[in-house]
């Protein structure tokens, strides 16, 4: 019985019968203009690997997300590989670390984002306003939809043939720093009615958080012959990789259960909403930052990352391309009980005190009132710590009735380059606002840090 089927599967084969019914396009048919339904479920489970006086601590963590937007294909800009607007209908989380937890849930009025693809990275940004971290990182998940359809290879394939996938569209599908390895491929293995079946598998080494790391990549999605599009994905992510500049080191699988399905444009999503969307999106960039206790708020640039908060102080770091070049503290200090600020020649007298061993001179000192309307003092100086050369850019920013913050930004001279004016753009945007938390009035209150 067995060879007979054989022979009669062979003659199949020969009359071109299989042939037909193994090979498929695979290429996306998704147009500029139209629009998608997405549902992202999102689980990730774990340990966190906290470092302190060089013993490592796992303290197990989860986190559950659902999403819920629509989504349209808008024109790419020049800068970007893609672009499409979308409103989210349901956005939240529920984290557990340890013994706590948190439950973000995107406001009502950033309900509308812009997604760029600018070579491997994703920005996203709210055409309605500034965006928090928290926010950012509750809707920045992997398998990003605008993204999954560039795996397809673009071409007719057989069941059974392989195509690998560039490190651009890995890096911007799981949302990676940057990569260094990219050895990720995927394999068409089934046609089912409408569908073809397709498995993803691969590992990645790059960076995230400034910090090296290694990923193993397993997933299967499902291309709907007749829409031209992916319509499901189950994508897992195992991560591993040692405490970084901005965050714990992690030990950790994610799973992600992503269904798109074209829709009839929206209203959210209408051309007169599109019409309506700012032409660069580069002043919606910065991530808005408000610290009740230490009364002030402020917008800093999306490489500054909050690292300590305190009730009297907040601790930021600058990472580039996975390099830490900057560390910032802020401080809030004692009224002024005159109500005025402290004059350049204290300051400066401040300062030096504060660095000890480690001045070298001053480079200059100026006084200004910022965009925000606060009194901002500047005192630059110079010196070293381990014989490395480093800067110290001192503020001391006053509101009109005598609240004072002082901020210290650290950076090794030979990565000034990197860190640019992001301080003095923090600067310019802070706002302090009363507070009835009594400040911080010990002498380490205003030090420099002496490195990062």
């Amino acid at each position: 019985m067995i060879r007979p089927i054989f022979g009669f599967l062979g003659m199949l084969f020969l009359f071109g019968v299989v042939f037909a019914d193994s090979s498929t396009q695979l290429s996306s048919r998704w147009q500029v203009g139209q629009a998608q339904r997405v549902v992202v479920d999102f689980e990730v489970g774990g340990d966190l690997k906290l470092q302190e006086n060089d013993k490592t601590e796992q303290v197990p963590m989860s986190v559950v997300a659902e999403l819920t937007y629509d989504e349209r294909l808008l024109p790419a800009q020049a800068e970007s590989k893609r672009r499409a607007l979308r409103h989210y209908e349901k956005a939240e989380a529920i984290i557990k670390i340890n013994t706590g937890g948190a439950h973000p849930v995107l406001p009502e009025d950033r309900r509308r984002m812009l997604v760029d693809w600018n070579r491997g990275n994703i920005v996203l940004t709210c055409p309605d306003g500034l965006l928090g971290r928290e926010i950012l990182d509750l809707i920045t998940v992997p398998s990003n939809s605008l993204v999954v359809d560039a795996l397809l290879p673009g071409k007719t394939l057989q069941i059974g043939q392989s195509w690998k996938h560039d490190s651009e569209t890995i890096q911007a599908l799981i949302g990676l720093d940057s990569i260094a390895v990219c050895d990720v491929q995927s394999v068409l293995i089934g046609l089912e009615e409408e569908n073809a079946k397709i498995q993803l598998r691969g590992t990645v080494e790059g960076a995230s958080d400034g910090v090296a790391t290694q990923i193993e990549l397993k997933a299967s999605y499902l291309f709907n012959t007749q829409t031209g599009r992916i319509a499901q994905m189950h994508l897992a992510i195992k991560e591993e990789h040692d405490a970084g500049p901005i965050g714990p080191g992690v030990s950790v699988v994610a799973k992600v259960r992503l269904a798109m399905e074209p829709i009839e444009t929206p209203d959210t999503l209408s051309d007169q909403a599109v019409a309506a969307l700012p032409e660069s999106t580069e002043s919606l960039l910065p991530l808005d930052y408000e610290h009740n206790p230490s009364g002030f708020r402020l917008a800093h640039d999306r490489a500054w990352h909050v690292t300590s908060e305190q009730r009297q102080r907040v601790i930021l770091r600058h990472v580039v391309d996975g390099e830490l070049t900057a560390q910032c503290n802020l401080v809030l200090l004692s009224k002024s009980p005159s109500g005025e600020s402290i004059s350049p020649d204290q300051f400066q007298k401040d300062v030096r005190f504060a660095l000890g061993d480690r001045f070298g001179k001053f480079l200059s000192s100026e006084q200004w009132q910022s965009t925000s309307g606060m009194l901002c003092l500047c005192i630059v100086a110079e010196g070293k710590v381990d014989e490395v050369p480093i800067l110290w850019r001192c503020y001391m920013v006053s509101s009109n009735d005598g609240q004072r913050l002082a901020v210290t930004c650290t950076v090794e001279q030979s990565l000034l380059e990197r860190l640019d004016n992001a301080d003095r753009v923090l600067i310019e945007s802070l706002v302090l606002v009363p507070s009835d938390i009594p400040p911080d009035t010990s002498a380490a209150a205003s030090e420099p840090v002496s490195r990062h």
